[in-house]
C-alpha cells in the first residue's frame, strides 16, 4: 500500500492507506490548518484500492480546492500536487503526494542540504507561512560555510531574532526567529516551529501574579493559570475581586509587581511590542465608530494594523476572512450603530481578528445582552477558541460556564479562590448556587483563598523565558505618513456619516454670518455714523465670538467621544503624533473653510473694511483674522476634549470657554489696560482675534468715540503680534 505524505507551511505528516485523512482548522482533523479562511474541514483523502491510489474530495468548503488555477471537486493523487483552498492566490496551499515521490518536498526546510530556505507565504516559498503578517517572500535561511545566515527581504513586518530586528544576522541552535506571529528555530539544523519542541511553552501562563498599587495597596495575589491554545477560561467573581486589573495584567497594560505572565514564552510586559499583533482585547466599550458600516470601519482599521505587502487588496481580503469567520456577511453594509447588541461585540472581536492572534481576551462582552445573546456570545468564542486559539473571557454571567474549559473564581482582594472545569465546581464549593458561592467567598477571602492553595498547591509549571527583555525591539508598524492619510479618509467619512452633524457644520457659518444684521447701523465695517457710533466694534466682536464658537464647536466632543478607539489603537501601535495631526488637519480645512464662509456672508450682509495693514485686501484680513481665531479655538476645543472624561462634562466647559470669549474680547466692555482683568485677558483667544481685526479695520479711527485700546493700533506690529 502506499503511504500519504501532507506538507503545510514546512511541517510534514505521513499517513498509511487505511487512514481517511481529513484536512481543516477543526481541532477533530487528521491534519489541522489554524487559518480562519479555510473551512472546519475543508477536504479529505482516501485511498481507493482499486485505482491503486489516494484521491482526494472537496468537503463541501466555502472557499474550494484549486488545483493548477482549477476548482475539483475530487482530484487523483498519483503525482506530487499543490492544493490551494481558495481561488486567492494568496490562500493556503497544501502539497500531498504519494510517500515515494516527496523527496524533493521535505528537504527545502533543511539548510544542511546545501540550498537557501525561502521563508514566506508565496506558493513557492520553501517554509510557507500564512500569517497575514507574513510578506510573500519574507526571509531566507543560508548556509555559509559552517554558519547558518537569517538574512530578512526587506519584508514589511520584519524578521527577529532573539526578540531583536535584524537584517542580516548568524543563527545558532536553539535560537529563536520570530517572523508575524510565527516562533520559529533551528533543530539539527533544520528550520521548525518552536512549539513542537516543547507543547508546553504554548500559550500564557500566569504564576504567582502580584500586583500592588503605588501606595501599596495589593489588588492581585498568587494568581496561577496556563490558557492553553483552544481553549476557553472564563474569569468571574464579586464586585471588587479586581476581574479588570487581572485582564489588564495578562494584556501587559499593568506591570506585575511580583510572578509573571508569560505569552508563548515572552514575557508580556517586557515583549509588549512584540507579542501586540499576538495578543487581540476586546475592551467593553465598542471601538469602533459606530457611526460608520461594518466593512468601512473594518477597512480603516486594516489599513492602520496591518503593514503588508499585498497592500490594499490583502488588507480587504483579510476584512472579508473575518467578516465571514464572524457570521457577520449579511451586516458588511449595517451602520454599526444599528446593529443588535451581540453583533456589535463580534464587530469588535472582528477588529482583534485582523491580525490572526493567538490569544484572545474580552473585558465583560455579554453585559446588557438578554440570555440568548449571552449564549450565542460564549459559542461563538468557544468557535474561536477550537482555532487553536486561546480565549480568556472576564464576565459577570454564569449561565453559561458550562461552554468553556476552565473557570478562575476571583474573592475580593484579587486573590483565587477557585480554578478549574466547570465541572469541578460543585464538588469543591459544595454548591452551584452562584449567589451562594460569591456571599462565602466575600464573607471570608482569605479562608477561600487558603481552601484554594490546599486543592492546588502547585498548578502552573512555567516554561522557561526564551528571550531577554533587554533585547526586545520595537515592532515595524505601518509607516506614519501612511496612518496620518488613513486617519484623515476615517474622519472625513465619519464627518460625512454623520448628516445631521455635517447639516451643522455647513449652515452655522452662515447662521452667524446672518446674526450681523442685527447688529444696528449701515456702516458695516467702514467710518461709523453718529447715530450707531459702536456698529463696527460690535460687528467685529460678534464675529470673532461667532468664530470661536465654530473652531471649538467642531472639535470639543471629538477625542473624548472616541477614547475607547484610540486608547485601542494606541496600544497596538499607533502614534499619538499620527492621530493628533490628523485631527489638526482635517478641524483646521474645516474651520478655514466656514471661516471663509463666515466672511462672505459677513460681506454680503454688511459695508466691508476699507483699510487694512498688510494684504492689499482689507476684506482678506478679515478672513485671516477670523481664520486663526477659529483655528486657535478649534486647538483649544480639542484640548479641552483631552481633559475631560465623559462627554457630559463637555457643555460646562464649553459655556465657561464661551462666555470668557464675550465678556473678555475687549469689543463689547472696556478692558483698562495694566488691570488685572487686562493679564486674564490676554490668555482669552477673542482677545487676540479681536486685536488683530480692529488693527486691521483700523478701528481707533473709524469708531474714535470708543476709548482707546493699545491693541487696536493701526500698525504692521501691533497686527502680527495679535496674529
Amino acid at each position: 500500500m502506499i503511504q500519504l505524505q501532507v506538507t503545510y507551511a514546512g511541517r510534514t505528516e505521513v499517513f498509511s492507506s487505511n487512514q481517511v485523512v481529513t484536512v481543516g482548522r477543526s481541532l477533530d482533523a487528521t491534519f489541522q490548518i489554524n487559518d480562519p479562511s479555510i473551512s472546519r474541514i475543508h477536504f479529505q483523502l482516501a485511498f481507493d484500492s482499486n485505482a491503486g491510489n489516494w484521491v482526494l474530495k472537496d468537503n463541501q468548503s466555502a472557499n474550494g480546492c484549486w488545483v493548477n488555477k482549477i476548482q475539483v471537486d475530487s482530484a487523483h493523487v498519483t503525482i506530487p500536487i499543490d492544493v490551494h483552498l481558495g481561488k486567492d492566490p494568496l490562500s493556503a496551499v497544501v502539497s500531498v503526494a504519494p510517500a515515494d515521490s516527496t523527496a524533493k518536498l521535505t528537504s527545502a526546510v533543511s539548510a544542511s542540504a546545501g540550498n537557501d530556505v525561502i521563508i514566506g507565504k508565496a506558493a513557492d516559498a520553501d517554509f510557507i507561512l500564512t500569517d497575514v503578517l507574513v510578506s510573500r517572500r519574507h526571509a531566507r535561511l543560508i548556509r555559509f560555510e559552517q554558519s547558518l545566515i537569517l538574512e530578512d527581504f526587506g519584508s514589511t513586518n520584519g524578521t527577529y531574532l532573539n526578540g531583536r530586528l535584524i537584517r542580516t544576522s548568524p543563527v545558532r541552535e536553539g535560537d529563536v526567529i520570530t517572523i508575524g506571529n510565527n516562533d520559529l528555530t533551528i533543530r539539527n539544523g533544520q528550520l521548525d516551529y518552536l512549539r513542537a519542541q516543547s507543547e508546553k511553552s504554548g500559550g500564557l501562563y500566569v504564576n504567582d501574579l502580584e500586583f500592588s498599587l503605588p501606595t501599596g495597596k495589593r489588588l492581585l495575589r498568587g494568581i496561577n493559570v496556563h490558557i492553553s491554545p483552544g481553549t476557553l477560561t472564563a474569569v468571574i467573581g464579586p464586585s471588587g475581586a479586581g476581574k479588570s486589573t487581572f485582564l489588564k495584567s495578562i494584556a501587559g497594560v499593568n506591570k506585575p509587581t511580583a510572578g509573571s505572565v508569560q505569552f508563548d514564552g515572552f514575557s508580556v510586559y517586557e515583549n509588549f511590542d512584540l507579542l501586540s499583533s499576538r495578543i487581540g482585547m476586546v475592551p467593553q466599550d465598542d471601538v469602533l465608530h459606530t457611526s460608520l458600516k461594518l466593512k468601512t470601519a473594518l477597512n480603516y482599521a486594516a489599513n492602520l494594523r496591518l503593514h503588508v505587502d499585498g497592500g490594499s487588496l490583502e488588507r480587504k481580503q483579510q476584512v472579508n476572512r473575518v467578516i465571514d469567520r464572524l457570521e457577520l456577511d449579511k451586516n458588511r453594509e449595517t451602520v454599526i450603530k444599528n446593529l443588535s447588541g451581540g453583533q456589535r461585540k463580534r464587530a469588535s472581536v472582528a477588529l482583534e481578528l485582523l491580525t490572526e492572534p493567538s490569544l484572545l481576551i474580552l473585558d465583560e462582552p455579554t453585559s446588557g445582552l438578554d440570555p440568548a445573546m449571552d449564549r450565542q456570545v460564549m459559542k461563538t468564542l468557544r468557535e474561536l477558541a477550537v482555532d487553536d486559539r486561546g480565549v480568556l473571557v472576564v464576565t459577570h454571567s454564569v449561565a453559561q460556564l458550562d461552554i468553556c474549559d476552565d473557570v478562575l473564581v476571583l474573592a475580593p482582594g484579587g486573590i483565587p479562590a477557585y480554578y478549574g472545569p466547570p465541572r469541578g465546581i460543585n464538588n469543591f464549593f459544595g454548591s452551584t448556587d452562584w449567589a451562594d458561592i460569591f456571599a462565602v467567598i466575600k464573607e471570608n477571602p482569605e479562608a477561600a483563598y487558603q481552601r484554594y492553595l490546599a486543592h492546588n498547591p502547585k498548578q502552573v509549571e512555567i516554561p522557561e523565558v526564551r528571550t531577554q527583555p533587554a533585547g526586545v525591539s520595537k515592532r515595524v508598524s505601518t509607516p506614519w505618513v501612511s496612518q496620518f492619510f488613513t486617519l484623515c479618509r476615517r474622519q472625513i467619512s465619519l464627518i460625512f456619516a454623520d448628516f445631521g452633524y455635517l447639516l451643522f457644520l455647513l449652515f452655522l457659518p452662515v447662521i452667524v454670518g446672518l446674526l450681523v444684521l442685527v447688529v444696528p447701523g449701515l456702516g458695516g465695517l467702514g467710518p461709523a455714523s453718529n447715530i450707531t457710533p459702536a456698529e463696527p466694534s460690535q460687528l467685529i466682536a460678534m464675529l470673532v465670538i461667532g468664530s470661536a464658537f465654530m473652531g471649538a464647536s467642531i472639535s470639543i466632543r471629538d477625542l473624548v467621544g472616541e477614547r475607547p478607539v484610540f486608547l485601542r489603537e494606541r496600544a497596538v501601535g499607533l502614534p499619538v503624533s499620527a492621530y493628533l495631526a490628523s485631527k489638526l488637519f482635517i478641524f483646521g480645512v474645516l474651520s478655514l473653510f466656514m471661516s471663509g464662509m463666515l466672511t462672505y456672508v459677513t460681506l454680503l450682509a454688511k459695508v466691508p473694511p476699507i483699510q487694512s495693514v498688510f494684504f492689499d485686501s482689507p476684506a482678506l484680513e478679515l478672513f485671516a483674522a477670523l481664520t486663526l481665531t477659529a483655528l486657535a479655538a478649534m486647538v483649544t476645543g480639542l484640548l479641552l476634549s483631552s481633559l475631560v472624561k465623559s462627554s457630559e462634562q463637555v457643555m460646562p466647559l464649553f459655556v465657561v470657554f464661551l462666555m470668557a470669549q464675550l465678556v473678555l474680547n475687549g469689543g463689547l466692555l472696556p478692558i483698562s489696560e495694566g488691570s488685572f482683568i487686562s493679564a486674564v485677558a490676554t490668555l482669552v483667544i477673542s482677545r487676540w482675534g479681536f486685536a488683530m481685526s480692529a488693527s486691521s479695520a483700523n478701528l481707533a479711527m473709524i469708531s474714535p468715540s470708543l476709548d482707546e485700546d493699545p491693541f487696536w493700533r493701526h500698525n504692521l506690529f501691533t497686527w502680527g503680534t495679535s496674529a
